[in-house]
């Protein structure tokens, strides 16, 4: 579940905070679920392409074939960070 973000300017912080704590990730097995604020969500596979240290790189296929790629840094065992590029990231904690 997002909980905030960083590295955002003053002007986008509220917005980007807001969307943030609107995100979720679902990940069941090799499947996984993303509900994005205003947007249906989006349902696929992923797979780790790549890790070090806590740096974890995951590609996803979505149900129409196209892939994507996201770098998380994990925290601990309840805090990741989605990376988004730019120094900016949006915080996620786990909900269980």
């Amino acid at each position: 579940m997002g909980e905030a973000v960083e590295n955002f300017q003053d002007s986008q912080l509220a917005a980007a905070t807001g969307w943030a704590r609107g995100l979720s990730f679902e990940f069941a097995g090799s499947n996984v679920t993303v509900a994005v604020p205003a947007e249906e969500a989006r349902a696929g596979r992923y797979q780790v392409t790549s890790a070090h240290e806590s740096d974890v790189r995951l590609a996803f296929t979505a149900k129409d074939g196209k892939t994507t790629s996201a770098l998380f840094k994990l925290d601990n065992d309840h805090s990741i960070r989605w990376m988004l590029g730019q120094g900016r990231a949006v915080v996620l904690r786990r909900d269980r």
